[in-house]
C-alpha cells in the first residue's frame, strides 16, 4: 500500500463531491488519522541528532530497501540494498546526511550481470552481491564483490565473478546469502520436485508430494571454492517422502563453527510451520537436530514461518518470523537451544507471539547483543483519508492500512524490555510513508541500533537510542 492508494482515494472522494449539486454543496475537509506514535518529545526513542528526526530517506528512482548495513571506523554508514538487475550503495555521515564524497551524490546504482537476490557486508566493509544466473537451461548461484567506494572488485574469484552451475530445473531460484565471522561465503538457493507415480497400462503420472531442494555455494572469503565442503564447495540436498527439508527458505545464519542453518517453513502432520535444518561444517545433513533433522515451532490451527534467524553468543538459536491465522498476522520470535530443540526459558515453552490487537504485525529480522534481543518487522495500522461531513451529502470515512518500522525488544526470558520504547515496542514511519524493517545493526549493548528497511520503496535508514 502506497502514495498510488493515497491519491486514488482523494480521486474517488472528489467525485463524491462533485457528485452535490451547486445547491447542496459539500463541505471537504481533510483529516490526518493519529497512529500515536508520538510524545511530546517527539518519537520515542529515535536519535534526534541524526538525520530527521532521527530518520533518514533515500530514493533511488526505482523500488529498493536497505537490505544490510555497515559502520565504518570513523562513523560513516554504509547501506547496501538491490533489485533484479542493480545494486545500490548510499553512504551517510555520522549525523546522517548523505556523504557527497561517495558516488553520485552520496549515492552508487551499479549494474549486475546475474538476477541479485541477496547481499551482504564482509568485516572489512567490501559488500558481497549474490543471486542466480539463468542461460541455455542452467542456473547458476553467482556472486560479486564491491569495495568500499562501489566499484566492482575484480581480484574477487575469477575475473569479479564467482559461479557454480547446479540444476536445470524451471523452478531453480536464490534463496538467501549468509557470511560466516571469517568473511566465507554460503550462497544459498533451491528448486522444487515433484514426486510421481505412475498407472499401469495408462501411461499416467500421478503427483503424489513435492519436496525442496536445497543448493549451497561456500566460497572464501575472496571467492574461491571451498573444498572441505561438499564437492568443490557445492552441496545438494534433496528431501524424501520420509523427510522434508524445508519447502521454503527465508534466511541463513553460518555459525562459527562451520555448521550452517537455515531458516523457512515446512509442511507436515502439523501443516505449514516455522521450521529450520542444520548442515555440518562438511555440508551433511545434521540429522541429529530437532527433531527428525528439523527444529519448528507448531502453534495451534495456524501457519508460522521464520524470516530470520541467529546464532546467540552462548550457542543458542534464535529466530523471527510471523504466525497467520485467518486474516490475522502476529509477529513470533522463537528461541531454541544447541541442538535445536525449544528452549523452555524463554517466552512460552520458546514462543513469544505478538497480537495484532493494534494492525496485523510481522516479524522481518532480529539481533541478539549481548541477552538483548530486538525484533524488527512492520505493523498494519488503520487509518482515516480524507472525509466528507456535510448536512445534506452523506458522510463518508475511508480506512486503509498504513505500514510502519515496528521493534519489540525482549529480555533473556522472552518478556518485552520496558525500557525501550513504549512498553517494549516501538514504531514510526517515515512522514507518512510505508515503512517496513528489513534489517538491524548493532555493535555492543550501549551503542544505538541502525535500523534499515524500505519507505515507499526507498531507503529507509533510522538510528535508535539504546534507553
Amino acid at each position: 500500500m502506497n502514495r498510488t492508494l493515497f491519491l486514488f482515494s482523494l480521486v474517488l472522494l472528489s467525485f463524491f463531491i462533485a457528485a452535490c449539486s451547486a445547491s447542496n454543496p459539500c463541505v471537504f475537509s481533510l483529516e490526518s488519522a493519529s497512529t500515536n506514535l508520538v510524545n511530546s518529545s517527539g518519537f520515542l526513542g529515535l536519535d534526534p541528532d541524526f538525520g530527521e528526526d532521527g530518520r533518514q530517506w533515500t530514493s533511488f528512482g526505482t523500488p529498493t530497501a536497505v537490505e544490510k548495513m555497515f559502520l565504518m571506523a570513523d562513523g560513516r554508514i554504509l547501506a547496501a540494498g538491490f533489485n533484479e538487475h542493480y545494486v545500490f550503495l548510499a553512504r551517510y555521515t555520522t549525523s546522517g546526511d548523505l556523504d557527497v564524497t561517495f558516488g553520485s551524490g552520496g549515492k552508487i546504482s551499479y549494474p549486475v550481470s546475474f538476477t541479485a537476490g541477496g547481499v551482504s557486508f564482509q568485516s572489512n566493509g567490501k559488500l558481497i552481491v549474490a543471486g542466480i544466473t539463468e542461460a541455455n537451461g542452467n542456473a547458476s548461484l553467482s556472486a560479486i564483490r564491491m569495495t568500499t567506494e562501489g566499484l566492482q572488485d575484480f581480484t574477487f574469484a575469477s575475473g569479479g565473478t564467482a559461479a557454480a552451475t547446479f540444476s536445470q530445473s524451471p523452478t531453480f531460484r536464490f534463496n538467501a546469502l549468509a557470511l560466516r565471522n571469517d568473511d566465507t561465503i554460503n550462497i544459498i538457493g533451491t528448486a522444487t520436485s515433484t514426486y510421481q507415480i505412475t498407472i499401469p497400462n495408462f501411461n499416467y503420472k500421478f503427483p503424489i508430494s513435492t519436496t525442496t531442494e536445497v543448493a549451497i555455494f561456500r566460497i572464501s572469503a575472496d571467492g574461491q571454492p571451498d573444498a572441505s565442503f561438499g564437492t568443490n564447495g557445492q552441496v545438494y540436498r534433496q528431501g524424501s517422502l520420509a523427510i522434508t527439508l524445508l519447502n521454503n527458505v527465508n534466511a541463513a545464519v553460518a555459525a562459527s563453527d562451520g555448521t550452517l542453518i537455515l531458516a523457512g517453513d515446512a509442511f507436515d502432520i502439523d501443516g505449514q510451520q516455522f521450521s529450520l535444518i542444520r548442515l555440518k561444517a562438511n555440508g551433511d545433513l545434521d540429522t541429529g537436530f530437532g527433531v527428525a533433522t528439523r527444529a519448528k515451532a507448531v502453534v495451534k490451527d495456524a501457519h508460522t514461518e521464520a524470516f530470520s534467524v541467529a546464532v546467540t553468543a552462548t550457542g543458542k538459536i534464535i529466530a523471527a518470523g510471523r504466525v497467520t491465522s485467518g486474516v490475522s498476522t502476529s509477529a513470533l520470535t522463537v528461541r531454541f537451544d544447541q541442538s535445536g530443540l525449544l528452549d523452555s526459558t524463554f517466552g512460552t515453552q520458546g514462543l513469544v507471539i505478538e497480537a495484532n490487537t493494534a494492525g496485523n504485525v510481522s516479524a522481518q529480522t532480529i539481533s541478539d547483543v549481548q541477552g538483548l534481543v530486538l525484533v524488527g518487522g512492520y505493523r498494519e495500522l488503520m487509518v482515516s483519508l480524507p472525509s466528507i461531513d456535510t448536512r445534506v451529502c452523506s458522510s463518508l470515512t475511508i480506512t486503509v492500512p498504513h505500514y510502519v518500522f515496528s521493534l519489540f525488544r525482549y529480555r533473556g526470558d522472552g518478556s518485552r524490555d520496558s525500557d525501550f520504547g513504549k512498553k517494549g515496542e516501538l514504531k514510526f514511519d517515515f512522514s507518512g510513508a510505508n515503512a517496513r524493517v528489513h534489517t538491524i545493526l548493532q555493535t555492543s549493548i550501549h551503542d544505538p541500533y541502525l535500523v534499515g528497511g524500505d519507505a515507499d520503496s526507498s531507503f529507509g535508514l533510522a538510528r535508535i537510542l539504546p534507553y
